[in-house]
């Protein structure tokens, strides 16, 4: 089992009134970049609510959050998945991060 640096940070990309563009890098350090992959999926929830929503991902790292409410907080998260190899088995997916850290606002109508 490898310890992995934690991931870069989920960024604002742009604000709208019912919707946040965020993006991502997914990437792994180059020690096990060769035989690792990563498989993830962007995460959304109102700032203290639990009901989470999956992104659209909109381009490469560029992840749309819509059907918003304007003037209102929401935090991100990603659901990761590192496998090794050629491996297709299923872990439980590394919940990312376990705190609100990344959190941002619509804009009003």
């Amino acid at each position: 089992m490898k310890t992995l640096p934690e991931p870069s940070d989920i960024e604002l990309v742009q604000a709208f009134g019912y919707s946040l563009n965020v993006s991502w890098v997914a990437s792994l350090p180059e020690s096990v970049a060769s035989y690792m992959k990563i498989n993830y999926a962007m995460e959304y929830a109102q700032l203290g609510g639990n009901l989470w929503q999956k992104t659209d991902e909109i381009n490469k790292g560029l992840f749309k959050a819509k059907l918003l409410t304007p003037k209102t907080i929401y935090q991100f998260r990603l659901k990761l998945n590192y496998i090794e190899g050629s491996s297709s088995e299923n872990t439980a997916p590394w919940i990312w991060p376990p705190d609100s850290r990344f959190t941002f606002e619509t804009l009003g109508e």
